[in-house]
């Protein structure tokens, strides 16, 4: 057996083992829910600084990025770090989601789909709504 064969055969088996590898590792993985749609907002209180009163809420979303975007308004670009929308279980349930960013955070509650939302500023600003989907 030549020098040549064997190395042949030790590169396709370091090749076969780690496809093995990434294919299993990949197999636990799996996208964030869809949160992404437009929403017609109900303010508990006043709405934050530069939001109208009945400017709808749009989401847009790229895997685990979401952009928050009021109609003529703010727009806070916020990652998901964490809740059920992740894949997160437990007891008690996490919320949809958590987003973080932009000086900004958000929780967004629901049953499947967005229907609560907080938001909380730098600076201790908070306001609180219930979206309805468009």
């Amino acid at each position: 057996m030549s020098r040549a064969w064997i190395t042949y055969a030790a590169t396709f088996a370091l090749l076969a083992i780690g496809i093995a590898a990434v294919l299993a590792a990949g197999s636990r993985l799996r996208a964030p829910q869809d949160l992404r749609g437009r929403y017609a907002v109900e303010w508990d209180g006043a709405p934050p600084p530069g939001v109208a009163a009945g400017a709808d809420l749009r989401i847009e979303q790229s895997g685990r990025f979401l952009a928050l975007a009021f109609d003529g308004g703010p727009r806070w670009s916020l990652e998901l770090v964490g809740g059920r929308a992740l894949g997160e279980g437990g007891h008690p349930a996490p919320g949809l989601a958590r987003l973080a960013g932009d000086g900004a955070r958000a929780s967004i509650e629901g049953a499947g789909r967005p229907e609560r939302i907080e938001l909380a500023y730098d600076g201790g600003l908070e306001a609180r709504a219930r979206l309805a989907a468009r």
